[in-house]
């Protein structure tokens, strides 16, 4: 996973998580996101507990869906200002305020 403070959504490879039961069907939202790499789409499912550098979320709607890059995901803005996280650049980490 990789922090993107450009991204307002999380999103999650979704061939990672089809394994684990996460995967698309009908009914599902479709969610249309733009960026660097052009216009993509997500299907949306809500997810029943999250939790990311000890911050916890529950009933958390998450996109699922492809990255170009070898990545199997983004932490956007959705988890990373609710959960008031710090990035220090210089130390290269990211800490709970």
């Amino acid at each position: 996973m990789a922090i993107d403070t450009g991204a307002a959504h999380t999103i999650i490879v979704s061939d990672v998580v089809d394994d684990i039961g996460i995967y698309f069907e009908i009914g599902d939202h479709i969610n249309r996101s733009f960026g660097v790499g052009g216009t993509d789409y997500a299907f949306e499912k809500t997810i029943d507990h999250l939790e990311f550098g000890g911050f916890q979320m529950m009933n958390k709607p998450l996109d699922f869906g492809h990255i170009d890059w070898d990545i199997n995901g983004l932490i956007g803005l959705d988890i990373l200002i609710p959960g008031q996280f710090v990035i220090d650049l210089e130390a290269m980490e990211i800490r709970a305020k």
